[in-house]
């Protein structure tokens, strides 16, 4: 779990960085779509498979982004009292109880659409394009 939050921790701060850039400034729909078609490929999903599998796995990133968008919140404290720092620490555990929780579920749905080995592999795929992101994000390519 510390791993996915890393991944994601360090994905926030690149597209920060990213949004900071003119040049290329982070498209969200491309990200998704690069990383559909990452997925697809590599973990050699067949046509029915993706068609199955993708409107699940995009629900699943909707569900996520909205709670990344409350951890967010929690992480802009300046200067705040002891109450309110309590509460960030509280609110951020809760919101990462809730997103293992909801990974759980999904990989559960995932599973009743795929073969195990294929939802093993898209598992470690997306976290695989999270880091070549970060990586080509720090490279400045």
């Amino acid at each position: 779990m510390r791993n996915y939050i890393l991944v994601i921790l360090l994905l926030a701060v690149s597209l920060s960085a990213s949004a900071q850039d003119k040049k290329h400034k982070f498209n969200p729909k491309k990200f998704q779509a690069d990383l559909e078609a990452y997925i697809v490929k590599e973990a050699e999903l067949s046509q029915q498979e993706s068609a199955k599998f993708l409107p699940v796995y995009r629900e699943m990133l909707t569900k996520q982004h909205q709670l990344h968008k409350q951890q967010r919140a929690y992480r802009h404290l300046k200067d705040a009292d002891e109450k309110a720092y309590r509460q960030a620490v509280e609110g951020n555990d809760e919101v990462d109880v809730k997103l293992k929780e909801m990974q759980k579920q999904y990989h559960a749905k995932f599973l009743n659409i795929l073969p195990a080995k294929k939802v093993y592999k898209i598992i470690r795929l997306e976290e695989r394009f999270h880091r070549q992101a970060l990586s080509r994000k720090m490279n400045g390519k």
